[in-house]
């Protein structure tokens, strides 16, 4: 794992001569302290305003380095607890240690670290936080985080691998361009609002789709699921998967096999793609500052997370799935780029961005109007999903336009654009709320006929005939909705107005029921009238 984390201590064997010996910007350690203790950086994280002091120490013939809060170092209470480290922080020392470390910290000079990573500003001016701070030249900031990011390898060789092993792969193109949207996405969402894009590849497991998302997140950083890796697994509860976002500003974040997280997965993309931990409150009640994200998230299984969610198009909007797409050639494809990325990455991405910075805030969003536009007019009969969709795919296409420029990668533009047209039709034929609710509807019917005759002990309604086709169903109320409820559709009040406008529902004007009696010289109740159409008729 990478050696950034804020916690982490280094040590070197060393033999010493004496523990008074100086040290450049040290003054002279007190007599009563038989260990050398000097502050050897001061780091100030831009991202918190946290002040962080890089202590060095000898214990027992071995020097360490360890980064400490200030508070941790200054506070009686608090520096005691350094004694569990090595550092001489004795309740007869305390003072002394207290009063020569301050003399310390006066002679060294700070330098900025930063924990979030893309974009966020630094004294009015944008920047993008990678390894290194980009977009201002004055500011050197190196990243202190749990995420292995720092740049391996050449750029070169990874540019090689791609032209050789992704370029003319369609679908392999558009993993690339996946995750070198997320800067895009991240930039356009400051100016617009747009919510995370999350992409969600599913299909059978020979189909390369971890390969897919290893190469989408290799421009930033190393594409594996261990040592920091941006590849994550879903091995967590919502939480902590939220927890692994948070501060993240336009990197994209890999998640692997989805069917190690139980249950429905609905308000998991509500609240992902709103980019927002919910409000909290801590032991004071106090508001807690909630972590936020923006950018793009990738995910992966064999199974589609929108059948695990409910049937409601809110989720269709937020969640853009590719099923059953065959991402690699071969398995020598896939080979050749698992080992390539593994020696090869997070040089495109920084290179990709300092790019983005270098254009006017204009020319981003007028080129993503220009591609929302052409995807429209590509789709017959636009309506509002199809906008929510346009919205938010027309990014791909403007993160191709300027990856060109900026990466010299002749991604076949209108081979992608096709395969995106296509996820838009097959979410379009799929969106239609009320069909889809109506034709479950028609299935459960079919499947507990029993249950809608007078014999029937526990009855749900009854079926109508005429000329020996079924025409009408009428249901009670609470079943109706329990039934729609287990079917996955939750707003039943919805579902049943849409029913209505398309005359699916006998009703009366104003309502949504009928009158009717389900048995005879039974009293009349107010019950869902749902009228059977024959194929014909529900084209």
């Amino acid at each position: 794992m990478p050696n950034n984390n804020l916690s982490n201590n280094k040590k070197r064997m060393t033999r010493f001569n004496s523990p008074h010996s100086s040290k450049p910007n040290s003054t002279i350690l007190p007599s009563n302290i038989n260990q050398r203790i000097n502050i050897t950086g001061i780091k100030r994280n831009i991202d918190t305003d946290e002040i962080l002091l890089e202590v060095t120490y000898d214990y027992l013939n071995t020097t360490y380095t360890r980064t400490v809060s200030r508070e941790s170092l200054f506070s009686r209470s608090k520096s005691r607890e350094l004694l569990n480290f090595g550092m001489d922080f004795f309740e007869h020392t305390a003072h002394d240690m207290h009063k020569y470390l301050s003399e310390q910290e006066k002679n060294c000079s700070p330098t900025y670290v930063h924990s979030n990573v893309g974009f966020g500003e630094f004294e009015g001016k944008t920047i993008y936080k990678h390894w290194k701070a980009h977009g201002l030249p004055s500011l050197e900031s190196l990243y202190q985080g749990p995420l292995n990011i720092k740049p391996l390898g050449k750029y070169k060789l990874w540019k090689a691998l791609v032209k050789k092993e992704v370029l003319g792969n369609i679908p392999l193109e558009l993993a690339l361009l996946f995750g070198l949207s997320a800067p895009v996405a991240s930039l356009i969402a400051r100016h617009t609002g747009l919510e995370v894009l999350f992409v969600h590849l599913c299909g059978d497991s020979t189909q390369g789709k971890t390969t897919a998302i290893r190469l989408a997140v290799s421009p930033f950083g190393c594409p594996d699921s261990k040592n920091g890796g941006l590849v994550r697994t879903w091995d967590s509860t919502s939480n902590g998967l939220f927890a692994q976002l948070r501060g993240i500003h336009g990197l994209p974040l890999a998640f692997d096999e989805a069917s190690m997280h139980e249950g429905k997965f609905s308000n998991f993309v509500y609240k992902l793609a709103s980019g927002q931990e919910k409000t909290r409150l801590n032991k004071e009640s106090e508001l807690k500052e909630n972590g936020d994200w923006n950018g793009l998230v990738l995910s992966t299984a064999e199974h589609s997370l929108l059948a695990k969610s409910s049937k409601n198009n809110g989720v269709r909007m937020r969640l853009f799935e590719f099923q059953d797409i065959t991402w690699t050639k071969s398995a020598s494809n896939a080979d050749n780029l698992k080992h390539g990325l593994l020696k090869n990455y997070g040089q495109a991405g920084p290179r990709f961005v300092r790019h983005l910075l270098s254009l006017e805030d204009e020319t981003l969003l007028s080129k993503w109007n220009e591609y929302r536009k052409l995807i429209r007019e590509k789709i017959a009969n636009p309506d509002h999903f199809v906008d929510r969709l346009a919205d938010k795919f027309a990014i791909i296409l403007v993160t191709a336009w300027f990856a060109r420029e900026a990466l010299r990668l002749d991604f076949n533009f209108d081979k992608i654009l096709e395969m995106l047209l296509c996820q838009i039709q097959q979410n379009s034929t799929e969106r239609d709320l009320g069909q889809r609710s109506y034709d479950y509807f028609r299935e459960t019917v079919t499947q507990h006929h029993s249950k809608f005759t007078e014999h029937s002990h526990e009855q749900w309604g009854a079926l109508i005939h005429k000329d020996g086709k079924l025409k009408q169903v009428l249901v009670l109320r609470p079943i109706m909705e329990k039934l729609l409820t287990e079917g996955g559709f939750e707003n039943c009040q919805v579902i049943l107005k849409s029913w209505a406008s398309k005359k699916w529902l006998d009703c009366d004007h104003g309502k949504l029921t009928r009158k009717r009696t389900l048995r005879p010289k039974g009293s009349a109740n107010r019950l869902y009238v749902v009228n059977i159409l024959d194929d014909a008729e529900n084209q």
